[in-house]
């Protein structure tokens, strides 16, 4: 979604950034994070920048909505966030206010004393980090590209079904050996995809009975 642009859809960029807030949740570390990022090639479509701008959107809906109604221009989401922060640091500049003591002459005719000491003025309280707040998953979105996926294995492929289960473990693995780092991802990885065997397992005998519904219809090509 991120790779068709900013013209079609903001969605995808939201999305984006759901994805990366849950690999920053799950590595804390600045350089564990990153190499996360690599590891899952979330970094194929995005520069750093549309990476953090994605993460504030999926993080702060309120702001991002507000943003992107105050600047219905600007059509990219690095854009807005750039906005928003230009928005919080001019918010947060502290207002001179002019010392109207300084105007004001002594009774002796000079100009008044700076104050000695005085009291301190009371710290503030520590701002709360906001709560991650990620769109839900759409499901039917997701099935629709497991769908396609399929289709084009089915119709593109031309090598044996062991020579593509060999790839699928490679790739589901890919970068175990590397650091601990790598073998937590490449866990996650054959975890979730065990996860999505049970759906397949589930739908396998409807799937045969659809087939056998219809023994004598007449593909197109």
């Amino acid at each position: 979604m991120v790779a068709e642009g900013e013209d079609k859809t903001m969605e995808g960029w939201l999305v984006y950034g759901a994805a990366l807030n849950e690999g920053r949740e799950m590595f804390p570390s600045d350089e564990q994070f990153g190499q996360w990022v690599r590891e899952t090639q979330l970094d194929a479509h995005a520069s750093k920048d549309e990476r953090t701008a994605a993460m504030w959107a999926a993080a702060n809906p309120e702001d991002y909505q507000a943003t992107k109604e105050a600047n219905p221009r600007v059509r990219t989401v690095r854009g807005l966030h750039a906005k928003w922060k230009d928005t919080q640091e001019t918010e947060g500049k502290p207002k001179k206010k002019k010392d109207k003591s300084k105007d004001k002459p002594s009774s002796n005719g000079n100009s008044p004393s700076k104050p000695q000491g005085g009291t301190p003025p009371p710290p503030s309280p520590p701002k709360k980090a906001r709560p991650i707040n990620n769109p839900p998953y759409n499901i039917q979105e997701g099935m629709g590209s497991i769908k396609g996926i399929a289709e084009l294995y089915a119709r593109e492929y031309t090598g044996t079904a062991e020579d593509a289960a060999d790839i699928l473990f490679g790739q589901t693995i890919k970068g175990c050996e590397q650091d601990s780092v790598s073998m937590s991802i490449a866990r996650d990885r054959v975890k979730w995809f065990l996860k999505w065997k049970k759906v397949l397992d589930l739908v396998e005998p409807r799937m045969h009975e659809f087939l056998e519904e219809e023994p004598n219809l007449k593909i197109v090509n």
